[in-house]
């Protein structure tokens, strides 16, 4: 949704912002995974925590990064007059809330 012609609020930027830390987060998932399975092939476990915690860290700030679009995308909707009790102010909130999850 580039532009939400009901809302008159261009979120295109946003959902952009968001749609990246998301595959960022896929993305150190799968490396939580990979450390995972090379543990128990290796047993090295000085390697597998590395992984871990460079994949753990990426993980958070692709999390911080994804709620930090939502909460400047409810800013611009405010902004430009969205009733905070629409459906959609209050999905793109839930969005947020539930996007650390």
């Amino acid at each position: 949704m580039a532009v939400n012609l009901e809302l008159g609020v261009d979120l295109g930027s946003f959902n952009q912002g968001i749609n990246q830390a998301k595959a960022q987060i896929s993305a150190f998932n799968a490396t939580l995974k990979f450390a995972e399975s090379s543990f128990k092939a290796t047993g090295d476990a000085e390697a597998a925590m590395t992984s871990k915690t460079q994949a753990l860290n990426g993980k958070l700030q692709a999390q911080k990064s994804m709620v930090q679009q939502y909460s400047r995308a409810l800013e611009e909707m405010r902004k430009s007059g969205v009733d905070q009790t629409s459906e959609a102010y209050l999905k793109m909130q839930r969005n947020m809330i539930f996007s650390h999850h």
